[in-house]
């Protein structure tokens, strides 16, 4: 631990509570930053949840839609491939990573 004027405070007889309040202060940041961790962790599962969700959905109504002949093999394919598209490219939040996935028309999703 790196102090400013480390002479003074040793010399005021401040080091012990300057260290529990330094430790506290720390234990205090790290829970904190337990708490936002986990939110983050559950935030991101529901996300996903909800992504795979939708995909089958869409992928099980575009096989409704062929079975009962009002769609095509074809069209399914192509929804395939959108719906591909749009999870991988369409969802990022930062056009980087949309262009470092090799998908460059997902801004226009």
């Amino acid at each position: 631990m790196s102090l400013r004027n480390t002479e003074v405070v040793r010399a005021m007889g401040m080091t012990e509570g300057l260290l529990k309040r330094w430790g506290r202060d720390r234990n205090r940041m790290l829970e904190r930053q337990v708490t936002a961790s986990d939110r983050a962790a559950t935030m991101q599962s529901v996300i996903r949840f909800l992504r795979l969700s939708m995909r089958s959905l869409i992928l099980g109504l575009g096989a409704y839609l062929v079975i009962e002949r009002l769609a095509t093999v074809g069209a399914m394919f192509a929804a395939i491939v959108l719906i591909a598209c749009c999870c991988a490219c369409g969802m990022a939040p930062e056009f980087a990573t949309r262009s470092a996935n090799g998908c460059t028309s997902g801004a226009r999703f």
